[in-house]
């Protein structure tokens, strides 16, 4: 009775195999949530940096864009630079439109269940490809492999980046499809999941490709004397090609957005200054949980499949330790997040295991063997309460060192330590279950049970290590996105905010118009242009906060967001208020030569302020830039190439001291700044303090999170001191105490000549009639898909201030309309087309026995074979070769 129930269940699983592995995913799942209070059955959620800063804004973002209220393209939530690129780098997922469904105060909880919903599906794919692949694998086996592929140290350490999470399902399918390719001669397959595994995140997709050229140059190589190699090389150049082609519809639009951006650095220079080690401590632990299967990689079966295979995975597990290499599998460099590639090895490592698996038989279940069995089992079992206890006392007791890394974002040698006596104690238990079960000691069918078992373990000490430590409850999140709504404006307008409160782009996720962004893909020449207006920068982060009253009013700031209660703000909710500014009206008109400005150069941002003042309002009393009066232990050795203060010897500090007698309203700011690039921080951070009357206005400034200009406060009628403290000798390009004319900024934004425009349907437009040539500046991101009509015709939009839009206007009457385009679209749309159309050729036109002399051409089907095992032997020297001769030349350089 008690076999045939076992039977029926175990039939049960092998047929319902694809439905219960992402059922068993979601339980898991659900139950380590319930079991640490995590969303959806707890009060704290799982997101944390790249998440939160951009992820969770973006999907706020984006349901405003699946609204209506937003484009695609033209991005108003940030300054108007291109959404369409950010959509297809961060979250271009299916998944991603069921925020339409969600209430954006709860958007930070949602995203627990978008990251449950794509593992069950990588649970899915994963034990669909097995199955499939291995029709003959044991079904809890294939629950166990689905479990560890959904639960893998990748899954748990980069969730943050959402759609690499739709990478880690669509991969399976990805090599299922080109097994198709070759076992069945069928492209269609391939054709879909290369153009979806590319168009869903490019960045990621792209190392997906580099793997199946190897993959499958290294198949055809091995298989070179059999009879058809030729004609696969034939098809998998012609689906790739085609593939290559439909994927250019949205290749073409991001690789320009991506181009224009501050990331793009030189390959070579980057992988030149490499240190050779790769920071280890983090990217070993993506693969460390497979530990468990290690021992199972003995075993002789299988041996031409399993050396092309352990030759690939010992091809990727090179980078994950000579950094050179896993640079170049980066395209030159990465920030954070090391071996993103890394998916693939544990693909590889579960797929190798499934093949040396899946041909073991079980003897028959006569007396003697089940006595072995009861033996091994009961000593499995033994084991595996051991391996549940153990895991649970040791994250009680090391949690302190194993949760490093959600708190700095890399692993360091502590929690890398912590991390192999774990897994040398779970390795020590499975090699010992291992052995049982190669003197079949355990049953197949039992074998499958106590790995699903270890992938459970394995699954709770990853969640507990790599999500718990880093879960937080959604109350300030959720105080932050009262916001919503609040500002009751119907006009144009932008918001910024007195600090950095939450993350940059969570102004933009609120529904407002700003100017702060933080993706890999904010353009160069905009933030440039914010760092110049003092607005705080750093990194690939523009903020929405710094600049000056003369800034805002420019750039159309008309509200600011500060925290707490103010009971004569102009809006109000629990935890912040906003308060409304002075701006000045869209389309300001000048008839000075706008294109002379399309830079500020590289000097003092207080002279930028002046320049500004003169371009817009031929006003040169509107910006004053003082000289000090005094130095106090300072020596001024600055020249033409730069500002340098030297402190006088054996001083630990000295003072540049402003002494200025204030008549007319003014509003003084200080600024100091070094390089426009995108490093993490300036030499010059935390140099400086700016003082008055003993208080400290700015202390340890410039510094990474606040390098925008110091508001140093409003003054009349009296003499000021204001003293900079240097705390160290310093070297910068700028250094400058400016201020503005309060009653005469008020004076331009009164009278300002100014064209009738108005943002309208995603659109600008208006009416300005020009005496003679005039010029208009348009406070929005300067890009390639600004698209400008003047009465109904196509006309230049340039830059202006470096980041920024400026248009000539006719003489007389001038219809003016600004819209937006996606640079590159047209093309690959047309691409697109003609993919789609050699892919329909290709079916309609093989059966033609005339075009036989194509298909049938034993030529072309041979240089397809040298092309395709060229291209292979050439990615494996570009990826692994290369970057190891540069590293070399750059040391010895």
């Amino acid at each position: 009775m008690t076999k045939k129930i076992f039977l029926k269940c175990y039939n049960f699983i092998e047929k319902y195999i694809y439905v219960l592995a992402p059922i068993l995913a979601l339980i898991l799942f659900l139950v380590l949530s319930k079991m640490n209070n995590i969303a959806p059955l707890g009060d704290k959620n799982v997101s944390w940096c790249d998440l939160n800063q951009q992820g969770i804004p973006l999907l706020n973002q984006f349901k405003d864009i699946l609204q209506g209220k937003q484009s695609l393209n033209g991005n108003l939530l940030a300054g108007g630079i291109s959404y369409f690129g950010v959509f297809f780098f961060y979250i271009a997922s299916p998944f991603s439109f069921l925020v339409i469904f969600v209430d954006k105060a709860y958007m930070q909880d949602f995203v627990d269940i978008i990251i449950m919903l794509k593992m069950a599906t990588a649970a899915f794919t994963f034990s669909f490809y097995l199955k499939k692949k291995y029709p003959s694998l044991d079904g809890l086996m294939i629950l166990a492999l689905s479990i560890f592929y959904s639960f893998s140290g990748y899954v748990m350490m980069y969730y943050q980046t959402l759609t690499w999470l739709d990478m880690i399902y669509l991969f399976p399918l990805l090599i299922l499809s080109l097994d198709i390719l070759i076992d069945k001669g069928k492209i269609i397959p391939y054709i879909i999941f290369v153009t979806l595994i590319v168009c869903i995140n490019y960045y990621i997709g792209i190392m997906a490709v580099f793997y199946i050229i190897l993959y499958f140059g290294g198949t055809l190589f091995y298989y070179r004397k059999e009879k058809n190699v030729k004609e696969l090389a034939f098809k998998f150049l012609i689906s790739s090609f085609i593939a290559v082609l439909l994927s250019m519809l949205i290749l073409i639009p991001s690789l320009i957005d991506y181009r224009a951006s501050s990331r793009t650095i030189s390959i070579t220079d980057s992988i030149k200054q490499s240190w050779i080690i790769t920071p280890y401590e983090t990217a070993i632990p993506l693969v460390l949980g497979l530990t468990v299967l290690i021992p199972f990689l003995f075993n002789n079966r299988q041996k031409d499949q399993k050396i092309i295979k352990l030759i690939l995975l010992a091809l990727l597990s090179i980078p994950l330790i000579i950094d050179p290499i896993n640079k170049m599998w980066h395209y030159g460099s990465y920030q954070a997040f090391p071996c993103r590639f890394a998916f693939i090895n544990i693909f590889l490592m579960l797929d190798i295991v499934a093949l040396l698996l899946f041909e073991d038989k079980d003897e028959k279940a006569n007396k003697t063997n089940i006595i072995k069995w009861i033996i091994g089992l009961s000593i499995s079992a033994i084991f595996i309460i051991f391996s549940f206890i153990f895991e649970q006392k040791y994250t009680a007791n090391n949690m302190g060192s194993l949760e490093r890394y959600t708190h700095s974002l890399w692993g360091n040698l502590t929690s890398f330590e912590a991390l192999l006596r774990y897994y040398a104690i779970i390795f020590v238990v499975i090699s010992v279950i291992y052995f049982l079960y190669r003197i079949k000691t355990i049953p197949k069918k039992g074998l499958g049970i106590i790995i699903l078992c270890f992938a459970i373990i394995e699954s709770a000490f990853s969640f507990k290590v790599y999500m718990v430590s880093a879960a937080h409850t959604s109350e300030s999140y959720r105080d932050y996105y009262e916001i919503v709504n609040l500002i009751d404006d119907d006009s144009y307008y932008n918001v910024k905010t007195n600090t950095k409160y939450n993350n940059v782009n969570d102004v933009g996720g609120a529904g407002y118009n700003n100017f702060g962004h933080y993706t890999s893909l904010t353009p160069k020449s905009y933030m440039d242009g914010l760092k110049k207006l003092g607005y705080s920068s750093y990194w690939m982060e523009v903020g929405a906060y710094g600049g000056t009253i003369l800034n805002d009013a420019i750039l159309m700031n008309k509200y600011t967001l500060y925290s707490g209660k103010n009971d004569s703000a102009k809006y109000t909710s629990s935890k912040y208020h906003i308060k409304e500014n002075r701006i000045l009206p869209l389309g300001i008109v000048t008839k000075n030569n706008l294109k002379e400005y399309e830079t500020l150069g590289e000097g003092n941002r207080g002279l930028m302020q002046k320049s500004i003042s003169n371009a817009l309002f031929n006003n040169p009393d509107l910006v004053s830039v003082y000289d000090y009066t005094e130095l106090d232990g300072i020596i001024d050795k600055s020249d033409s190439s730069g500002i340098k203060y030297d402190l006088v010897e054996y001083c630990n500090s000295g003072s540049i001291i402003y002494e200025i007698d204030v008549t007319n309203k003014t509003r003084f700011y200080f600024e100091a700044f070094d390089k426009y690039n995108n490093s993490l921080s300036q030499s010059i951070n935390e140099s400086i303090d700016v003082r008055m009357l003993n208080y400290n206005l700015a202390k340890t400034y410039p510094a990474q999170n606040s390098n925008g200009f110091v508001d140093i406060g409003e003054f009349k009628n009296q003499k000021i001191k204001i003293e900079i403290r240097l705390k160290r000798s310093i070297e910068c390009s700028s250094l400058s105490l400016f201020g503005i004319n309060v009653d005469e900024l008020e004076n331009i934004i009164d009278n300002t000549n100014h064209a009738d425009m108005k943002y309208i349907n995603k659109h600008f437009e208006g009416t300005y009639e020009a005496e003679d040539d005039s010029y208009m500046f348009l406070p929005i991101a300067y890009t390639k898909d600004v698209n400008v009509t003047i009465n109904n015709k196509r006309v230049e939009a340039f830059k202006v201030f470096d980041g920024f839009v400026g248009i000539k206007l006719e003489k007389g009457i001038n219809h003016i309309n600004v819209s937006y385009s996606k640079a590159g679209l047209i093309q690959g749309a047309f691409i697109f087309v003609l993919g789609f159309g050699l892919l329909i050729s290709y079916f309609v036109l093989q059966d033609q026995k005339r075009l036989s002399i194509i298909f049938e051409n034993d030529k072309l089907k041979t240089i397809s074979y040298y092309l395709v095992i060229a291209g292979s032997l050439l990615l494996l020297i570009m990826l692994y070769l290369f970057p190891i001769v540069l590293n070399i030349i750059g040391y010895i350089k």
